[in-house]
This record gives C-alpha cells, sequence and structure tokens, in this order.
C-alpha cells in the first residue's frame, strides 16, 4: 500500500474525529455516484450534498474523507475481488470503500465506522476490515503480477497500469504512480505582463510559491493536500497546469498577428485565454460542443473581442475561410489528471480497450476535421490530458501522411513513448518528472 504521508494522516484522523451516520453517508452517497456516472470527484460530492445536509464543519471532513477513500479505492477494489463482493449492492460496495482507509490508517477507526454505519456496511464486511492491514496488503501485492501490483497499491486503473508497465517498464511505471498520490498546483497570471504582480500577491498571502524558470508568468504553489485551493482574484491569477500552458505557448509561437485560429474544443477557455493574452492581433474561433461550457467561457474570454464562441461539433464543423492555425485539445479519459482528482481513479476503474477506441475515433475525426479548415503549411497543435498512447501517439500516427511533425520550442519535456519511431517529434508531461498532470503534446505542419 502507498503509505500516507504524515501531514495528510493528520488531516484524516481529524477528519475520522467528526465521522456520524450523515458524515458517512455522504460519503459513500459520493463514491456512489462516482462509480455510477463516471465523474469528477467535486461534481459527485455536490450531488451528494443535495441529498444529506451538512453543517460547513461536516463539509470539510467528509470531503476529506471522501478522497482518502478514492486514494485507497486500488486496494478496496483487490479486497471486493478477492472475497467476492462484486455482486453486492453499489452503495453498500461504497460503503466499503468509504471504510477502508480509517480502518487501515486511524487508529480505532473501524469502530468509529461500525457506529456511524447505519445499515451501509454489513457485518460480513466489517468482518474482512478487522483483518486486514496495510502490511498484508504489501504481501499481498508482492504476489502479483506488476501492473496488477501497481493498482493495487497506488490505486491506478488496472488498464492504465498495464499500459504504464508496457511502456515504461516497472520501476518508472512505478515512479510515475506514486507520484499520482500527490497533487502539483500551478497559477499563471490571468494576463502575462502581470507576473509580478501576481507574485507579490501570493507571498503577501504567506503562500510558498516558486516561479517557474521556463515561464515567467507562472507559479508552483505549496498547498497543503487535503486543503482547498488559495482563492484569487480572476482578475490577477487563474489556475492551470504547467504542462497545459505549455499547449497554449506553443500555438502561440506557430501563429503570426492577423493570424486566423480554431480552438476546436475550446471549453472552458484557459488555453483560449491565455492564447489570446499572449498573441495580440489573432481571431480566434473558440468552438465547442456544450453551450452550457461555452456560456461559462463568456465571462473568461468576453473582454477580447477577437474571441469569437461558436457552438458546434468540431468532427463536422467547417470554416468560410482557411485558418492558419489550429488548437485540438481534445476530449480524453483525463487519465493524466488523476493526481488532482482522486475521482478519476474510480471513474476509470472499469474502462475498456473499446471505450478507448471509441475515444480514439472522436480525437481522429475533430484532428482530420481541424485539417480540412487550415490552411497549406499551417499549423496544429494536439494536445491530451492523457498518459494512454491511445489518445495521444496512436492519433498522431494515423495521419502522418498528411502532416510532418514540427518540433515545438525547447520546454524541458520528455519525449513520446519509445515504441514509436517518431517519439522524439512528440512531447509527453509526466508527474513524476515534470511536476504537471500527464500530457501529450504534438505540434504538426500539414502538407497535403
Amino acid at each position: 500500500m502507498s503509505r500516507v504521508h504524515p501531514r495528510v494522516s493528520a488531516s484524516l484522523a481529524e477528519a475520522a474525529e467528526a465521522l456520524t451516520p450523515r458524515v458517512f453517508r455522504a460519503i459513500v452517497y459520493t463514491l456512489e455516484f462516482i462509480e455510477r456516472r463516471k465523474t469528477t470527484l467535486d461534481y459527485a460530492f455536490r450531488q451528494a450534498l443535495l441529498k444529506v445536509a451538512l453543517e460547513s464543519g461536516e463539509i470539510r471532513h467528509s470531503y476529506i474523507l471522501a478522497r482518502h477513500a478514492l486514494l485507497a479505492i486500488g486496494a478496496s477494489k483487490y479486497l471486493v475481488r478477492l472475497h467476492g463482493l462484486e455482486r453486492a449492492p453499489l452503495r453498500r460496495r461504497a460503503a466499503f470503500y468509504a471504510a477502508l482507509p480509517l480502518a487501515l490508517h486511524v487508529p480505532e477507526g473501524l469502530g468509529r465506522v461500525i457506529s456511524a454505519r447505519g445499515g451501509l456496511l454489513t457485518n460480513r464486511m466489517v468482518g474482512i476490515l478487522r483483518k486486514v492491514s496495510a502490511d498484508s496488503l504489501e504481501r499481498a501485492a508482492e504476489d502479483l503480477p506488476a501492473h496488477d501490483a501497481l493498482s493495487l497499491k497506488y490505486s491506478i486503473p488496472p488498464l492504465l497500469s498495464r499500459r504504464l508497465v508496457e511502456l515504461l517498464g516497472e520501476k518508472e511505471a512505478e515512479k510515475l504512480a506514486r507520484s499520482l498520490h500527490r497533487r502539483f498546483v500551478w497559477v499563471r497570471a490571468a494576463a502575462p505582463e502581470r507576473g509580478g504582480e501576481l507574485e507579490q500577491y501570493l507571498r503577501a498571502r504567506g503562500l510558498k510559491a516558486r516561479r517557474d524558470p521556463e515561464v515567467s508568468y507562472l507559479f508552483e504553489l505549496d498547498v497543503p493536500e487535503d486543503e482547498p485551493l488559495p482563492e484569487i482574484p480572476s482578475s490577477l491569477g487563474v489556475y492551470q497546469d504547467k504542462a497545459s500552458v505549455l499547449v497554449a505557448e506553443a500555438l502561440v509561437e506557430k501563429v503570426e498577428e492577423g493570424g486566423f485560429v480554431v480552438d476546436a474544443a475550446a471549453a472552458p477557455c484557459l488555453k483560449t485565454q491565455l492564447f489570446a493574452a499572449l498573441r495580440a492581433g489573432v481571431t480566434v474561433l473558440a468552438v465547442d460542443i456544450s453551450l452550457r461550457r461555452l456560456t461559462s467561457c463568456r465571462e473568461f474570454v468576453g473582454s477580447y473581442a477577437a474571441v469569437h464562441l461558436i457552438q458546434a461539433d468540431s468532427r463536422f464543423f467547417r470554416v468560410s475561410r482557411e485558418a492558419s492555425a489550429a488548437l485540438v485539445d481534445a476530449p480524453c479519459t483525463n487519465s493524466g489528471a488523476i493526481g488532482g482528482d482522486p475521482g478519476l481513479r474510480l471513474a476509470l476503474w472499469g474502462l475498456t480497450p473499446q471505450a478507448l477506441e471509441s475515444l480514439q475515433e472522436t480525437q481522429v475525426r475533430m484532428l482530420r476535421s481541424s485539417l480540412e479548415n487550415l490552411r497549406l503549411r499551417g499549423f496544429v497543435v494536439y494536445s491530451t490530458c492523457s498518459l494512454f498512447p491511445e489518445e495521444g501517439e496512436e492519433v498522431v500516427q494515423s495521419l502522418l501522411g498528411r502532416v510532418i511533425l514540427a518540433s515545438p520550442r525547447s520546454f524541458k519535456l520528455s519525449p513520446g513513448y519509445s515504441k514509436f519511431p517518431f517519439s522524439c517529434c512528440v512531447s509527453r508531461a509526466f508527474p513524476h518528472v515534470h511536476r504537471t498532470e500527464g500530457f501529450f503534446i504534438a505540434v504538426m505542419q500539414k502538407v497535403r
């Protein structure tokens, strides 16, 4: 089992002291919603609060306990399978997920669960929890194949564990998996020229901020894992992962003033706004299939007259004039964001190769459509917040007859997975190497 950091363990113990039947129920509803609907932790938690009325202190403790249940989901899934609990009702399984980290890491934690469980956790499940320990799970992992051990110890979804071991080898895959147990927090200036103001603001509030040596308006914050992100005025700073920022930077260097750019999957418009701020005099069509998500973009990019929001399906969208460049930050598994959103561990647990193939088909169609909108010799930047080659290298491979790969500016990223012959010409960001989310970035030039 991945050991709990002392600072995190203290917050877990504190939250456990606040465990009541309604707090436990809120945690269970959150986990049940994630597994059923494949959502983020934050969204599922908001839905749970619609069903359970909690006081402000209870809300914070419930969130912390739900987060720790997700960080231990690999062990929970292993025990569920080992003891034949797969056919138990989902809500009871969610109660087991909620109880396990308390039983493993908090003195008298199981006793607190028993007092708060109501009718959600069965006596048989309690019996299993009485016998399990972190040491017994460590021993179990030693007898498993490498990818299964990775899933058990670090709560990495099985298909992702398998891919990482295949592509990186056991040692490097374990380093990556371990790094996904921490959250890397990046904030950038809303306007790049205001980086100094943002730095002063952060330091004045006692926040530990490190200016990035490659991107002067970007800062890494040291925020305790179980604490909410500090509020920052949106006019001054925006939370955005460094790898995501580098996608916008890669596009900027390929677009001249007066250019015309199509952003094929714009919402929530973080990259759109940054690009518009970095490259004045460029017209941007920000396209997204979701009207709701586009509406939320308005406040963010409304001050940029050259950014035009359009609701459309980018797989079929056509423009009346050829674009000089395009950005395809395609919808994906978000597997690279597991460190920041532990809900993805559970949401992606049952991910199949067939589901990945379906996502890949969408990504390829969006990219092909963007190439149709692009002038000859124009550039397209393709990116996904994914660690899967199916959503990165394989997508690019399908288009190599129509494009050539153009290396982006020399940011210190890793090459693509080495099994692909063009790996030197695409980029990957890894959390254990770059302290970012997992990202894939390719810059391509249309040649036919």
